[in-house]
């Protein structure tokens, strides 16, 4: 787990600066041009996807192949991945589900993304379900914080009439396509669980019941809350009661309340120099999905994908404006 943690700190922060340095080597230092790069390789990404669902033969090599899904994991879960990514059926699909949030906000710039706003949808839903319901979000809190134009919302209608049938039109597609049975199962469960989730609460819902029921499981002594027992119980033997899925409670046993204040101190500070610096929808939206995001995996132990987004986005938004200020500049051209 510790291995791990290196990981995050060269894929999450190292990483990101030598991007930075590229995107102003290059003059991409306007917000709007540096989420178009963002949303280009997310359309690449959803063509990836498209292909591996109308082709699920190349679908199944690539999983084989350069994922090396073993036997057990391709039963498991090899019916759900669509793409030429790894972590198909988490980071990647909420990776694409947050970049539809962020066209839609930037759409004024990016008009051409209308065309594949469907497709990167389609990308997440069919990956990571979870990945839809960031962009939904994303998208509310998009017309929330903007004045919303008569052409806004004419687009935030259309938005909500397809949402409101996106059942049906997703069960026509997977007709046509001839989509594995057992993935058109899991989307319609998809779908179910929101009806139950409508009319009970979360906990009501097949997957709410699941992580809340079975899941929640509390350090079993008073070291462990403090310090944590230094492993990740979502595997199987590092708790007495099972396993959990649920991030904050991983990030608990994990490493205690020690551990879990500073991590979260760090997401809040992050967010606070966001509304600092004036950039009051990613402040909400990372905040958002935060919540939401690491109740269903750990958010915040992703090696890139959709945490390194948004560290990317973060650093970029903060150094950007520095870059930017005239006093800056006026000291640097001294």
């Amino acid at each position: 787990m510790f291995s791990n943690h290196l990981k995050i700190i060269l894929t999450n922060y190292i990483i990101p600066s030598f991007f930075l340095y590229i995107f102003y080597v290059n003059n991409i230092n306007k917000e709007f041009m540096f989420i178009r790069v963002l949303l280009m390789v997310a359309c690449v990404g959803a063509i990836g996807t498209l292909i591996c669902m109308l082709n699920p033969s190349i679908n199944e090599i690539y999983k084989m192949t350069i994922l090396k899904l073993d036997t057990d994991n391709f039963l498991l879960e090899g019916f759900r991945g669509f793409g030429f990514s790894t972590a198909l059926t988490s980071g990647y699909g909420y990776t694409q589900g947050a970049l539809v949030a962020l066209g839609v906000y930037y759409r004024k710039e990016n008009k051409w993304f209308y065309l594949f706003i469907p497709f990167v949808f389609m990308s997440a839903i069919f990956n990571a379900r979870t990945g839809a319901i960031i962009a939904v979000f994303g998208i509310i809190l998009c017309f929330v914080k903007q004045r919303v134009s008569i052409g806004s919302f004419v687009l935030f209608i259309i938005f909500s009439i397809i949402i409101l049938n996106i059942q049906s039109v997703i069960e026509q597609f997977i007709n046509r396509i001839g989509l594995d049975a057992n993935a058109s199962k899991w989307i319609g469960a998809f779908f179910s669980e929101i009806e139950d989730t409508k009319v009970g609460g979360l906990a009501s819902s097949a997957t709410g019941s699941a992580l809340f029921d079975n899941m929640i499981l509390w350090p079993e002594n008073a070291l462990s809350w403090i310090l944590g027992c230094g492993q990740d119980i979502f595997k199987v033997g590092f708790h007495s009661g099972g396993h959990s899925d649920v991030g904050y409670i991983r990030q608990l046993n994990y490493g205690g309340l020690i551990y879990i204040s500073i991590l979260y101190s760090y997401v809040f500070y992050m967010i606070k120099r966001l509304f600092q610096h004036k950039h009051s929808f990613f402040a909400w939206f990372f905040l958002i999905s935060v919540l939401i995001l690491n109740i269903k995996s750990s958010f915040l132990w992703y090696q890139g994908g959709v945490f390194g987004l948004y560290l990317l986005i973060y650093y970029y938004l903060i150094y950007s404006d520095t870059y930017n200020n005239s006093n800056y500049i006026a000291t640097y051209q001294k």
